[in-house]
């Protein structure tokens, strides 16, 4: 993937229990794919899930601003 459609990933492009990811924050219609993830690269998203989801509780609580990106910042 692109640095930039990686940017653009959010969370309900990802379907972590079928194992892929939908690219759809592209400029073009032929850049929109589906992306069969590795084992390596479903663990280290339900791993970044998990730590996004624990700093959105544990540190920003009532600050927090959903955005449904994958890559916040």
């Amino acid at each position: 993937m692109r640095q930039g459609e990686l940017f653009a990933l959010r969370w309900d492009d990802v379907d972590l229990d079928a194992g892929v990811l939908r690219v759809r924050g592209t400029k073009t219609d032929r850049s929109r794919r589906t992306v069969t993830l590795s084992e390596t690269a479903l663990e280290a998203l339900r791993s970044h899930l998990k730590r996004q989801l624990g700093e959105k509780i544990d540190r920003a609580g009532s600050l927090w601003r959903e955005n449904g990106l994958v890559f916040a910042t």
